[in-house]
This record gives C-alpha cells, structure tokens and sequence, in this order.
C-alpha cells in the first residue's frame, strides 16, 4: 500500500506534469492571463513550482496577474515571452501571495515592475528586495516613507543654505561641492533637527505656541514637554535597529562632531546605505507623522 505522503507527492508531481502541458497544449488559463497570451509559459511554470499554494491564494495570484494585465507598455510580449522575465515572474508571484498586508502588496509589485523594465534582469537584486520587504515592519516602511519625503528633501536644502554661506572657489564646480556634502552628512543630522524643531522646549515652534515666543521657565511645563519630546524620540528611533539589521542603514562618523559613530565612543550618526536608496523609490511618500498622545 502506498503511504499518503508518496501519493501526495505523486500527486503534486502530477499536477506539475499537467501544468506545464497546459502550455503546450494551448489550453493555460486564458481568463486570468487575460490580454498577454504570452505570460502562459510563467504562469504555467510558476503553476508547476507552487502547486496548492496558488489555490489557497488564488485572490492574490489574480491581483498580481491583473496588475500586469493592467500595464501593456511595461510588460510587452517580448519582454514577459523571456526567460529571464519567467524566472523573475515565479520569485515575485511566490513572494507575493505570501505578503498579508496591502501596502507591501503595493510595494512588492513596484519592485517587480522596475525588475522588468531592468535591461539586466540577472543582475537585479530582486530576491534581496523580496526579502527586505518580508522582513521589514510596517514601522520601518513608515519610518523609511517619513525619511524619503520629509527628512531627505529638508537635508538637501540644508546642505544647499550651508554652501551658500561659503567662498567655494572656482577650482571644484558647486555641484562636485553638493555631491560631496551629499556623501559626507549623515541623515540623522536632519532626523534629529526635525524632531528638535517639533517638540524641544527651547524650539522656537514650542516656545511660540505655549510661551508666546519667550523660553519657557515654568519647570512643571518644562518637565512635560521634555517628556513629549522624550517619547516622540523614543517612538522614531526605535525602528533604526531593524532598519541597521536589514543593511538599510549604517553607523558613519560625524564630520560635525567628530564622533565615530554607535559603539565607537563618539557622536552617534547615521546614513543610509546604497541598497537603501535603491530599496526606498518603492516606497510611497506622504506617510503618517510622528505623533504623539500629549498636546503642544
């Protein structure tokens, strides 16, 4: 007698077998490949590789597929008829209905997209994109949409005020001056100088709204909104150490201060790595802001 573990996996190889001749014989899913014929030889392989997990989650095969469907000019029948193109469509499918939540959906087809329109699918680092996305917190997405929209353009412009206060000569153009700047000032400067200017007493955003523009020297007031301040630190940097684990950012010395960064003893900070500025275009702007329970 043959043990139900043999025959589910004759099983599988069976239906495996029956796929891939779906494509042979012309009779793949026309409805769900819908208006690229040419996506049957990745549908029907990734059919072949993920058996019964395609039937579980049938709903988010066919959002992937659709999404796809949706966007003729990217993935043009060239373009989905590759291999290269089939092998990259069976990592994301796979991943894909594999992510519970919505907004990494979004961003994981991002990634796909800009895998095919890659001119160097192999190269690609879409197995690393993948799995940064499935590890990472929705926290740390927010965290990283907060940085893309609001602490990156505030660090630009602030290093374009501070060439401006400088005689840069003429032996280096401005944009080599900018482009150095760029490299050497860590992202927590700005980080840090946001919520500074937000919530810490001697802000002139604080002072304005609870002192009419003078410090303020109540010490019971003061008290509270160090504690604001406190917690709002607290509540952003918490997600930096997943952030530093996933190799989205980095512990650099401080050009200002002097420091040598975490663990070295000096002023911490920190910047965004190279695969961090790649991995953060997926990600959408205008996240939610910090906040906080007390009032200001």
């Amino acid at each position: 007698m043959i043990k139900a573990s043999e025959q589910s996996d004759k099983n599988l190889i069976q239906r495996a077998a029956t796929n891939v001749a779906d494509v042979l014989t012309g009779s793949v899913d026309a409805v769900v490949l819908g208006g690229v014929p040419a996506l049957s030889g990745a549908w029907a392989l990734a059919k072949a590789l993920l058996g019964n997990a395609l039937d579980l989650r049938q709903q988010r095969a066919l959002e992937f597929v659709e999404a796809i469907n949706n966007d003729p000019s990217t993935f043009t029948q060239e373009i989905v008829s590759s291999e290269a193109f089939q092998d990259g469509f069976v990592i994301a499918l796979t991943e894909y209905i594999k992510i519970r939540n919505f907004l990494k959906r979004r961003i994981a087809l991002k990634i796909f997209k800009e895998f095919t329109a890659s001119g160097d699918k192999v190269e690609f680092p879409l197995e690393r994109f993948y799995d940064t996305l499935s590890k990472l917190s929705t926290s740390g997405i927010k965290t990283l949409g907060f940085i893309k929209s609001e602490i990156l353009p505030m660090r630009e412009q602030g290093i374009k005020d501070d060439l401006a206060t400088k005689n840069l000569g003429t032996e280096k153009p401005y944009e080599w001056w900018y482009e150095q700047n760029l490299k050497s000032e860590p992202v927590s400067t700005y980080f840090n100088q946001w919520i500074y200017d937000r919530y810490h007493p001697r802000s002139k955003a604080v002072k304005d709204s609870l002192n009419n523009g003078e410090e303020i020297q109540d010490t019971k007031l003061l008290g509270e909104v160090f504690d604001v301040e406190r917690d709002i630190s607290e509540r952003m940097n918490a997600p930096l150490a997943e952030l530093e684990y996933l190799g989205l950012i980095k512990w650099v010395n401080d050009p200002k201060n002097g420091g040598l960064g975490w663990g070295g003893g000096g002023a911490t900070a920190w910047a965004l790595t190279s695969f961090a500025y790649e991995f953060i275009e997926f990600i959408e702007d205008a996240p939610e802001t910090p906040t906080t329970d007390a009032v200001i």
